[in-house]
């Protein structure tokens, strides 16, 4: 049940690492709510998982401490709707560059009248057991988070932030790389600095910085940093990487 406790602590100045979610099976987010993540991340935008995988994965999350969240393909208000729908605490909005894309992100996660989503929380509000005290706590619940992942978003940064409903400014290393000429050395000295920026800037709005730690190295300098929603490497990060420290052990080269 959607119970607003992940936006709660991070308004309270907690430091949140989560799981991010690429493969499309049941078994993922089963395995891993048994490690002390704080949250679980589900992308849609570089994997191939949909609605219904989410959907069954949630299912297998099941009601614990660790809130689903929903990295979506695109802003798109049909998008938004099924991953709060089927029961996402929250939605991670890639490419927003400007106040107005913020605002239609805010627009297509809020019921009117702060927004435009329709209703029909199905596995949200329990199939429709508790309709009612879903849509009365939605808008205040739901954490709503815009990656900042290019040169034009960092520029608008501080309109961006200044838009009531975003909670959370989620940099992309890997994009925000790209989009100022270092891919994939994020550590540049400007990428730094357009980090730095967002971070400062969400200060100055009461907002949270957030990113993706592709590394267990990355994760002390982004935190050092300011960062205090941090996804965690992924799945197949800990596959290939769990592997790899176990052929390490056995002397295979």
């Amino acid at each position: 049940m959607l119970d607003g406790k992940l936006k709660s602590r991070l308004y309270n100045g907690e430091k949140l690492f989560g799981a991010w979610i690429t493969v499309g099976h049941p078994d993922v987010p089963e395995i891993l709510k048994q490690l002390p993540f704080d949250w679980i991340g589900f992308d849609t935008e570089h994997s191939p998982l949909t609605s219904e995988s989410v959907a069954r994965m949630f299912q297998a999350l099941g009601e614990t401490n660790q809130p689903p969240v929903v990295r979506l393909a695109l802003s798109d208000p049909v998008m938004v709707k099924w991953a709060l729908d089927i029961g996402g605490h929250g939605i991670i909005v890639p490419l927003v560059g400007t106040a107005e894309d913020a605002r239609r992100v805010v627009s297509y996660a809020k019921y009117p009248p702060e927004g435009v989503r329709g209703v029909g929380p199905r596995r949200a509000s329990g199939y429709l057991s508790r309709l009612a005290e879903y849509v009365k706590t939605a808008n205040d619940n739901v954490l709503i988070v815009v990656q900042i992942e290019t040169a034009e978003a960092v520029k608008n940064i501080e309109q961006i932030l200044e838009v009531e409903g975003i909670d959370v400014a989620f940099v992309g290393p890997s994009d925000l790389s790209m989009s100022l000429g270092h891919f994939p050395n994020w550590t540049e000295p400007d990428v730094l600095a357009a980090m730095d920026k967002v971070v400062k800037s969400c200060k100055t709005h009461n907002k949270v910085p957030g990113t993706l730690a592709q590394s267990p190295k990355d994760v002390s300098l982004l935190v050092n940093r300011g960062f205090r929603f941090v996804a965690l490497g992924s799945d197949i990060r800990y596959l290939i990487d769990g592997a790899k420290s176990y052929l390490t052990q056995t002397g295979k080269p």
